[in-house]
């Protein structure tokens, strides 16, 4: 067992599949009352880090933030488990994707993620590695449109130039941020995206209409540290992502790999192990730390992070998140 490490070097040895002191641990979970401003996220974010003392921070921006800048708007939530409310699509229909245009840095909704992520690492310190959100072009295209995910995949067969050009504006705009954010302090992406199956497109389509974004986001953000991509999917091309530059986090089952099986499918680093919402919180505390365990023993805790497949319930028991924490710490001498 070798000596003991910061989060900063246990977290970004694990990535880089270097032997660590133990596995590093995390959660993420939305507290939608106080998502609505940029310094109750960062203090909500801060409180839940150090209520377990997790090794990395997964900040959960409000979700919405991402179409609410070409116009999307919402009922805000007040209730912690509740989350927002759309009033209205951004877009009158697909056809309008074609007259997207980038927004600007400055434009006040990306403002207030900003400076949410600098008070943030203000509030946490300079040790903590921080995980900001971006989702995929595609899904931000179906949450501006009242079509919604139907309407984009009929695009893609009947309208693929229109759907290009709003892909094209989404994707320089969060291109732009993406940069931006690790300016700001994240040491990382979370890139998240649904559209990885069958069930929302074919291998052809993902070729065609999600890769490109994909790609160029995060390429922009390639010599960040820390970058994760999220795959939110059943029956996910899990292979078809291996040479994405980021570590990979997903739900194991559905006909998705389990974290053995990834190992043979990837050589980045892994991040999960945990059922996310909304099996999380009907777990007892002693399933929780079958899973941790489990997720250790079947990648041996070398290029290993122990999370949840997705984010977790809100309001989940506070002993399975420290289930979930004392037995990752356990484990002294992965491998």
């Amino acid at each position: 067992m070798g000596a003991a490490m910061t989060k900063r070097e246990r977290v970004l040895a694990a990535v880089q599949g270097d032997e660590v002191d133990r596995v590093p641990v995390s959660f993420w979970v939305h507290n939608f009352a106080r998502e609505n401003s940029a310094s109750s996220l960062a203090r909500e974010s801060a409180r839940f880090l150090q209520a377990y003392d997790w090794d990395f921070l997964k900040v959960q921006s409000r979700a919405s933030y991402f179409g609410e800048g070409w116009g999307s708007q919402y009922v805000r939530s007040f209730r912690s488990t509740v989350g927002p409310t759309l009033a209205s699509h951004g877009l009158i229909s697909v056809a309008d994707l074609a007259r997207l245009q980038p927004l600007a840095l400055s434009q006040p909704i990306l403002i207030e993620q900003q400076e949410a992520l600098r008070q943030t690492r203000e509030l946490v310190g300079p040790d903590v590695p921080i995980l900001w959100t971006i989702f995929c072009p595609l899904t931000i295209a179906a949450a501006l449109v009242p079509e919604g995910v139907e309407g984009i995949r009929e695009a893609m067969r009947t309208d693929p130039e229109v759907l290009h050009a709003g892909l094209e504006a989404i994707s320089k705009t969060y291109t732009s941020l993406g940069r931006r954010y690790l300016e700001l302090g994240a040491d990382g992406i979370f890139y998240a995206t649904k559209w990885a199956g069958p069930r929302m497109l074919t291998r052809e389509q993902h070729q065609r209409f999600a890769r490109p974004g994909d790609l160029r986001v995060l390429t922009a953000i390639s010599d960040a540290p820390f970058n994760v991509l999220h795959l939110c999917a059943e029956e996910i091309y899990f292979a078809d992502f291996r040479d994405y530059p980021t570590a990979v986090n997903w739900e194991a089952g559905n006909g998705n790999p389990s974290l053995a099986q990834a190992r043979d499918l990837t050589d980045r680093a892994l991040l999960g192990g945990v059922s996310p919402k909304p099996d999380f919180a009907r777990l007892t505390p002693r399933q929780v730390k079958a899973q941790v365990v489990a997720a250790i023993e079947a990648t041996g805790g070398r290029h290993l992070l122990v999370g949840p497949g997705c984010s977790v319930n809100p309001g989940s028991p506070a002993a399975n998140y420290r289930a979930a924490r004392d037995s990752a710490r356990a484990i002294r001498e992965p491998g």
